[in-house]
């Protein structure tokens, strides 16, 4: 009589390959929101950026329809022709909008510096500096 010898053969069951693809297929499906989160965290500064930007473009439209202005170094009024005041000012760590004094429009969070000068006599120069110490400045012709 021949003796077989039934030989243990080493590889990968069906069950096996199966469960490893699929654990692959979930992290090379996952890999996008991973890339999308992290670039997005990243655009949190970028934020700050483009809010300051539109800050300097409110400050340009105001002046633009404005008929005075006058400057401390944390204050700017606007005087329209309707005669109303509006006052740009640091208040806490934002930088607000008022009417007549009266009000409270927030235009501008997490700030730790705001100052306003004249370095000619129309032209009108903005600092502004965040809580992460990033400075931002813009001049505007003014009347």
């Amino acid at each position: 009589m021949e003796n077989h010898t039934i030989r243990s053969e080493k590889g990968f069951s069906l069950v096996e390959t199966l469960l490893s693809l699929m654990i692959t297929l979930v992290i090379m499906t996952s890999l996008p929101f991973m890339y999308r989160l992290f670039f997005s965290l990243n655009d949190l500064n970028n934020n700050q950026m483009v809010e300051v930007h539109q800050l300097f473009e409110f400050i340009y439209f105001e002046i633009q329809g404005s008929q005075k202005t006058n400057i401390t170094s944390t204050q700017l009024l606007i005087t329209k022709p309707s005669g109303e005041i509006i006052s740009i000012e640091k208040y806490g760590d934002i930088i607000r909008r008022r009417v007549n004094f009266t009000g409270h429009e927030p235009l501008l969070y997490s700030i730790s510096n705001l100052h306003f000068s004249k370095p000619s006599q129309h032209e009108l120069s903005v600092l502004v500096v965040d809580k992460k110490g990033v400075t931002y400045e813009k001049s505007y012709h003014s009347p």
